[in-house]
């Protein structure tokens, strides 16, 4: 008996110490693991959705997009316009012509995929392509007539820091404009579901929080003349569909 009890424990000690074993050395290599598996699926899972997302928001899209049309005809030029959290360059097909686009993320391996979408538009005639992150910007102050972020803001860490960082990189009187997923009204069925998903979401959306009261921020951000108009998303599940459009000025 006393041999057998020996024979488990050593059996019991080989997989418990193997398991830590494997477990330190994912740990050790997480930040490798995180760039080459985990956030390379990420960009290629975001670029085959692209699409389907893209017409489940287009008239609202398009409502966003207006604005810088018009934009563009008040102030009669061209314009330069930054994309953060650029993705797959979702929004290509809702430019102005003759666009001058910076394209902002902190995921090298959705590079790629907007060199590609690129090549589908003629809208944008200077394209770049910037690795970094919303609350760091590698950029110059006052750079661009517009900023715009969709689907962005919920997934950044900062969102103050964020909105700050827009600011200082826009030029006077310039204009930024977003459409997010937000929180539900508190104590509905939806904002249930979205406190209870939302560390879930969290892994699985690269830093997506489900119940980010992203209006709130925008307010204490102390744009000029800021708009929200909500809406209820009838393409995104159901406890994504409260969303905001937003534009502001500078």
């Amino acid at each position: 008996m006393a041999v057998e009890d020996a024979q488990v424990q050593s059996f019991l000690f080989y997989k418990v110490g193997t398991a830590i074993g494997i477990s330190g050395v994912i740990w050790y290599f997480r930040g490798t693991i995180m760039h080459h598996i985990y956030h390379r699926m990420f960009a290629w899972f975001m670029n085959r959705i692209t699409d389907r997302m893209n017409r489940g928001l287009w008239r609202k899209k398009e409502r966003l997009f207006e604005v810088v049309k018009d934009y563009k005809e008040k102030v009669n030029k061209d314009l330069s316009i930054l994309e953060v959290g650029a993705g797959t360059a979702t929004n290509l097909k809702f430019f102005p012509s003759n666009t001058r686009l910076t394209c902002l993320d902190p995921n090298p391996h959705f590079a790629g995929y907007i060199e590609n979408n690129l090549k589908t538009t003629d809208t944008v005639v200077q394209a770049e392509i910037v690795q970094g992150f919303a609350e760091k910007m590698p950029l110059e102050d006052n750079k661009f007539d517009v900023v715009v972020c969709t689907l962005v803001l919920c997934s950044v860490t900062d969102v103050s820091k964020s909105l700050q960082e827009i600011k200082r990189v826009l030029k006077p009187g310039g204009i930024f404009l977003c459409l997010e997923h937000v929180a539900a009204e508190k104590n509905t069925w939806t904002w249930t579901f979205q406190c209870i998903a939302n560390p879930f979401h969290y892994y699985i959306g690269d830093g997506c929080l489900t119940k980010r009261d992203t209006e709130l921020y925008l307010k204490d951000a102390t744009f000029k003349e800021l708009q929200v108009e909500r809406f209820m998303s009838k393409s995104l599940p159901f406890w994504l569909k409260p969303c905001i459009l937003a534009t502001a000025s500078v």
